[in-house]
């Protein structure tokens, strides 16, 4: 009879065991998918903050006036987007005409709830030079004056702050853990401060 129960208790123990063990291979294997899908995020959104911190940084430079600076800016369309003019290196004097724009080309799942999905292009002179993957959940501009205040259509000279949001989901798909990452950035363009550009 106590053979018996000894026998019992350990199939029992190692049961206990094997459990243990694959609840730390899963917790594990969950890991490194959360974590793979984290970078394949941040990857694919910082392609994007890559070009808008290049741009926005520059917006105005070899411009005239800043009353030429800004272009157009509509958040409201179905394809919304930022146009404005300056240079886009250094070593090359031309001024160009620089276009982000973004529209709902998709949805995500995050936190449970389907949202919208966007791709971001940025245009040089009517070109596409650069498209996000549709995984954008949030691509939002703010152009504010120095004092934070709202800029519109009427008063695009008086922008003296850009702030962008980005915000992207992984495209490998919904994450337990984190289903977002967030990039954000204020920009000061030294051009928008100037009267006159040399």
């Amino acid at each position: 009879m106590q053979f018996i129960i000894d026998h019992i208790t350990g199939v029992v123990i190692a049961a206990i065991v094997v459990m243990i063990i694959a609840v730390t291979q899963f917790r594990s294997s969950e890991s490194s998918i959360g974590a793979a899908q984290y970078a394949a995020a941040k990857t694919r959104m910082l392609d994007v903050a890559q070009y808008v911190e290049q741009d926005f940084t520059n917006i105005g430079s070899g411009v005239d006036t800043v009353a030429n600076a800004i272009q157009s800016f509509d958040t409201v369309s179905a394809v919304k987007h930022f146009q404005f003019l300056g240079r886009i290196d250094i070593a090359d004097p031309t001024v160009h005409t620089i276009r982000y724009q973004w529209e709902e080309t998709g949805s995500a799942i995050v936190q449970g709830n389907t949202v919208p999905a966007y791709t971001v292009e940025r245009r040089i002179d009517g070109t596409v030079s650069g498209t996000s993957p549709p995984t954008i959940t949030d691509f939002r501009i703010d152009l504010m004056t120095g004092d934070s205040v709202a800029v519109t259509s009427a008063n695009f000279p008086d922008t003296r702050i850009v702030a962008v949001w980005v915000t992207s989901v992984s495209p490998l798909g919904p994450n337990k853990t984190l289903e977002q990452t967030r990039w954000r950035k204020i920009f000061r363009p030294v051009n928008m401060t100037r009267t006159f550009f040399p």
